[in-house]
């Protein structure tokens, strides 16, 4: 995180494209490890029967920074440029990469690693919460390397990880493009309108996950997130000029994708443990944000070579829909449902 924050900040001195190119590919390793390594983290401290909110609460914050960041972005576009002799995009990438620089930082100091060396803890309560994790997780069987049989399910998910970060990827990269389409004009107008998808998001991705807690369900929480998602997209290209009923049709997709996001990755702990959690996670991880290059370049070059972003949001529709049908070929696993 402190890398990432400032690597973040130093794209508000860019001045060439290899600049650009080398700080993004710079970005991209140091953020790398964040996001499986928390969704590693969150497996020593809550069991399966309750992973879907907690993992679900860790990602409202991808919403929620869009929900403030939205609005955020565009008054820091509007209201600090050439504040400084910068341009107002520079101030945006200065100001945004402090959370994380500062975030960083406090963890160092107030993260324990896992419930053993929490001095917050009592020793009942160190117990409770390891004979709790103990008692569902998957045995582990290997020593860093993947079973013949954990590969299939890691190669599986690594796929279905892929469609669901197409999803959001593309809703993500593309939303504000999608509200200025429908006839929102001015940066400010837009971050504002950008806000209100991602707070339907956060109500649907908490809801979601407490109902699939509840019935120790998985499958179906999932499934149909994806569909949903993908009716959002794909419906929200036939209202270019009307406002209501394009954010209408932007709120139930990020509904569905985000959802999905949060849903997915309740999955890899139930069929990997230890070592082959630590490999597999990183590994669908990194085949997943795979999307964040392939999203944003293959929806930008439909636009420009059909001059509308509609083929790009059928396209990523379709990786939804696939991402669906992928989920209903996972194994059972233990405590699931089929």
């Amino acid at each position: 995180m402190i890398l990432w924050g400032i690597i973040s900040g130093a794209f508000a001195f860019v001045q060439t494209e290899w600049h650009f190119y080398t700080l993004r590919f710079l970005l991209g390793a140091a953020e790398a490890g964040f996001y499986p390594g928390v969704i590693l983290y969150l497996t020593y401290w809550f069991p399966a029967v309750r992973r879907a909110r907690v993992v679900a609460l860790f990602i409202c914050a991808i919403p929620l920074s869009g929900l403030i960041g939205g609005p955020l972005s565009g008054y820091i576009l509007a209201t600090f440029h050439t504040a400084g002799g910068l341009h107002g995009w520079q101030w945006l990438f200065l100001i945004e990469a402090l959370p994380s620089l500062i975030l960083g930082i406090v963890i160092l100091f107030c993260l324990d690693d896992n419930p053993a060396k929490a001095a917050w803890l009592t020793g009942a309560e160190k117990n409770l919460i390891e004979t709790d994790i103990r008692g569902d997780l998957p045995q582990p069987a290997g020593h860093g390397r993947l079973s013949h049989g954990v590969s299939g399910i890691v190669a599986l998910l690594s796929i279905i990880a892929f469609c669901q970060a197409i999803g959001q990827y593309g809703l993500s990269f593309w939303l504000p493009t999608l509200i200025a389409q429908a006839g929102v004009q001015g940066p400010l107008a837009i971050g504002l309108f950008s806000a209100i998808p991602f707070g339907v998001a956060i109500v649907c991705m908490l809801l979601t996950a407490r109902s699939s807690d509840r019935r120790n369900e998985r499958r179906w929480h999932l499934v149909v997130p994806f569909v949903v998602g993908a009716i959002g997209l794909a419906t929200s290209t036939f209202f270019a000029g009307n406002v209501t009923a394009a954010l209408l049709a932007l709120c139930v997709a990020a509904g569905g994708c985000y959802t999905v996001t949060a849903l997915f990755w309740i999955l890899p702990p139930l069929f990997l443990s230890g070592v082959e959690a630590a490999a597999g996670i990183a590994i669908i991880n990194s085949i997943g944000a795979i999307a964040g290059f392939v999203s944003p370049f293959a929806v930008g070059w439909i636009r420009e070579t059909t001059h509308s972003t509609n083929g790009g949001m059928w396209a990523t529709s379709a990786f939804m829909i696939l991402g669906a049908l992928l989920t209903m070929l996972m194994p059972p696993w233990k405590g699931g449902r089929r």
